[in-house]
């Protein structure tokens, strides 16, 4: 039993890997989480466009993985742009009723 469940790990770590590429993109970790599982955490490195999004359709479609979640994760100069946008916005931006 034991083996098994580690060659369906390999074989989704190989799998995962070259979806990544096939979209631009490439695997970086694949940690097993037994909590709410068993199950996987796979940190992608993708190029934007919807690339990760394109990679989980395609996996869930195939019925390789059940109730997948995508959580983008930021660079801290991402965050710097993104809190002078915010402020930006902030300025212009005027509740209804106010």
């Amino acid at each position: 039993m034991a083996l098994r469940i580690l060659r369906t790990s390999l074989a989704k770590l190989s799998q995962s890997s070259a979806a990544a590429e096939a979209a631009g993109g490439k695997l970086v970790s694949f940690y097993a989480t037994p909590a709410e599982g068993p199950g996987v955490l796979v940190i992608f490195d993708m190029p934007k466009g919807g690339a990760a999004a394109a990679v989980s359709g395609v996996v869930v479609a195939a019925g390789v993985l059940q109730n997948l979640k995508l959580t983008r994760l930021l660079t801290q100069a991402e965050v710097v742009q993104i809190r002078q946008k915010a402020a930006k916005v902030r300025g212009a931006y005027k509740p209804p009723g106010k």
